[in-house]
Protein backbone atom coordinates (compact mmCIF):
# COMPACT_ATOMS: atom_id res chain seq x y z
CA UNK A 1 0.00 0.00 0.00
CA UNK A 2 1.21 3.72 -1.00
CA UNK A 3 1.68 5.88 1.60
CA UNK A 4 1.71 9.71 1.90
CA UNK A 5 3.29 12.68 3.94
CA UNK A 6 3.32 16.01 3.60
CA UNK A 7 5.82 18.40 5.19
CA UNK A 8 6.44 21.72 5.20
CA UNK A 9 10.53 22.85 4.65
CA UNK A 10 12.03 26.24 3.77
CA UNK A 11 11.10 25.93 0.23
CA UNK A 12 7.69 25.09 0.64
CA UNK A 13 5.18 21.79 1.20
CA UNK A 14 6.67 18.51 -0.31
CA UNK A 15 4.74 15.37 -0.29
CA UNK A 16 6.49 11.92 -0.38
CA UNK A 17 5.43 8.88 -1.13
CA UNK A 18 6.40 5.34 -0.54
CA UNK A 19 5.38 1.62 -0.59
CA UNK A 20 7.21 -1.55 0.58
CA UNK A 21 9.58 0.54 2.60
CA UNK A 22 11.19 2.27 -0.56
CA UNK A 23 10.61 6.36 -1.23
CA UNK A 24 8.41 5.90 -4.42
CA UNK A 25 8.06 9.89 -5.52
CA UNK A 26 8.75 13.21 -3.50
CA UNK A 27 6.87 16.27 -5.28
CA UNK A 28 6.86 20.12 -4.93
CA UNK A 29 3.39 20.83 -2.78
CA UNK A 30 0.60 18.53 -2.15
CA UNK A 31 0.16 17.22 -5.80
CA UNK A 32 -0.50 13.80 -4.37
CA UNK A 33 -4.19 13.32 -2.30
CA UNK A 34 -5.14 10.06 -3.46
CA UNK A 35 -3.55 8.03 -0.36
CA UNK A 36 -3.66 7.98 3.02
CA UNK A 37 -1.26 10.31 4.73
CA UNK A 38 1.07 8.73 7.02
CA UNK A 39 2.87 10.46 8.72
CA UNK A 40 4.57 7.63 11.05
CA UNK A 41 5.97 5.64 7.92
CA UNK A 42 9.49 5.40 8.90
CA UNK A 43 10.96 5.83 5.41
CA UNK A 44 8.36 9.21 5.12
CA UNK A 45 9.82 10.48 8.07
CA UNK A 46 13.54 9.40 7.36
CA UNK A 47 12.62 11.77 4.23
CA UNK A 48 11.62 14.58 6.12
CA UNK A 49 14.78 14.97 8.34
CA UNK A 50 16.89 14.02 5.23
CA UNK A 51 15.60 16.88 3.37
CA UNK A 52 15.59 19.31 5.85
CA UNK A 53 18.72 18.47 6.74
CA UNK A 54 19.62 19.33 2.87
CA UNK A 55 17.77 22.61 2.68
CA UNK A 56 19.88 23.67 6.12
CA UNK A 57 23.10 22.78 4.06
CA UNK A 58 23.89 20.27 6.83
CA UNK A 59 23.89 16.98 4.09
CA UNK A 60 25.27 16.97 0.36
CA UNK A 61 23.54 13.30 -0.48
CA UNK A 62 20.86 11.59 0.12
CA UNK A 63 20.91 7.72 1.91
CA UNK A 64 17.62 6.67 1.21
CA UNK A 65 15.68 3.33 -0.28
CA UNK A 66 14.56 3.76 -3.84
CA UNK A 67 12.07 2.75 -5.93
CA UNK A 68 12.68 4.17 -9.58
CA UNK A 69 9.71 3.63 -11.33
CA UNK A 70 9.74 4.37 -14.92
CA UNK A 71 10.55 3.66 -18.50
CA UNK A 72 14.27 1.73 -19.07
CA UNK A 73 15.51 4.47 -20.27
CA UNK A 74 13.96 7.30 -17.61
CA UNK A 75 15.69 4.80 -15.16
CA UNK A 76 18.66 5.03 -16.91
CA UNK A 77 18.73 8.79 -17.15
CA UNK A 78 17.80 8.91 -13.52
CA UNK A 79 20.16 6.77 -12.22
CA UNK A 80 22.97 8.88 -14.18
CA UNK A 81 21.61 11.90 -12.55
CA UNK A 82 22.26 10.19 -8.96
CA UNK A 83 25.52 9.88 -10.02
CA UNK A 84 26.00 13.67 -10.42
CA UNK A 85 27.79 14.73 -7.00
CA UNK A 86 26.65 18.04 -5.01
CA UNK A 87 27.43 21.44 -6.59
CA UNK A 88 28.28 20.00 -9.91
CA UNK A 89 26.08 20.43 -13.04
CA UNK A 90 25.44 18.91 -15.61
CA UNK A 91 24.32 19.40 -19.66
CA UNK A 92 21.50 17.32 -21.30
CA UNK A 93 23.90 16.43 -23.80
CA UNK A 94 26.74 15.71 -20.93
CA UNK A 95 23.41 13.03 -19.29
CA UNK A 96 22.87 11.75 -22.82
CA UNK A 97 26.96 10.97 -23.78
CA UNK A 98 27.14 8.78 -20.22
CA UNK A 99 24.65 6.80 -20.83
CA UNK A 100 25.94 6.50 -24.26
CA UNK A 101 23.04 7.46 -25.57
CA UNK A 102 25.01 11.33 -27.42
CA UNK A 103 22.25 11.81 -29.92
CA UNK A 104 19.26 11.41 -27.11
CA UNK A 105 19.87 15.02 -25.16
CA UNK A 106 15.92 16.09 -25.80
CA UNK A 107 15.21 12.62 -24.25
CA UNK A 108 17.07 13.15 -21.63
CA UNK A 109 15.61 16.35 -21.31
CA UNK A 110 11.95 14.37 -21.15
CA UNK A 111 13.39 11.99 -18.27
CA UNK A 112 14.72 14.37 -16.66
CA UNK A 113 11.19 16.57 -16.40
CA UNK A 114 9.58 13.17 -15.70
CA UNK A 115 11.43 12.95 -12.59
CA UNK A 116 9.40 11.67 -9.23
CA UNK A 117 11.90 12.45 -7.03
CA UNK A 118 12.70 15.86 -6.49
CA UNK A 119 15.86 17.07 -4.72
CA UNK A 120 16.65 13.05 -3.96
CA UNK A 121 17.37 12.52 -7.98
CA UNK A 122 18.76 16.02 -8.47
CA UNK A 123 17.24 16.81 -11.71
CA UNK A 124 18.00 20.72 -10.74
CA UNK A 125 21.63 19.78 -11.10
CA UNK A 126 21.08 19.41 -15.07
CA UNK A 127 21.31 22.90 -16.92
CA UNK A 128 21.73 23.92 -20.49
CA UNK A 129 24.57 23.35 -22.45
CA UNK A 130 24.89 27.75 -22.56
CA UNK A 131 24.81 27.50 -18.82
CA UNK A 132 21.45 28.69 -18.54
CA UNK A 133 19.57 27.19 -15.72
CA UNK A 134 16.62 25.77 -18.19
CA UNK A 135 13.13 24.57 -16.74
CA UNK A 136 12.33 23.04 -13.66
CA UNK A 137 8.98 21.27 -12.57
CA UNK A 138 8.72 23.01 -9.32
CA UNK A 139 9.77 26.53 -11.52
CA UNK A 140 13.36 27.93 -12.60
CA UNK A 141 13.46 30.14 -9.13
CA UNK A 142 13.41 27.06 -7.15
CA UNK A 143 16.03 25.67 -9.29
CA UNK A 144 18.29 28.36 -9.06
CA UNK A 145 17.79 28.56 -5.30
CA UNK A 146 18.88 24.81 -5.10
CA UNK A 147 21.74 25.24 -7.39
CA UNK A 148 23.02 28.58 -4.86
CA UNK A 149 22.19 26.36 -2.36
CA UNK A 150 24.47 24.04 -3.68
CA UNK A 151 27.61 26.84 -4.47
CA UNK A 152 26.55 28.16 -7.73
CA UNK A 153 26.47 32.14 -7.56
CA UNK A 154 26.77 32.66 -11.00
CA UNK A 155 23.69 31.75 -12.48
CA UNK A 156 22.20 32.65 -16.01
Amino acid sequence: MKSTYCFPTTIGDLTAVSENGSLLGLYYGEGIKEAKNCPGDPVLKETEKQVNEYLAGKRNCFELPLQLDGTPFQRQVWQALLSLPYGKTASYEDIAKAIERPKSSRAVGNAVGANPLLLIVPCHRVIKKSGETGNFGAGRELKKQLLRLEGHQDLK
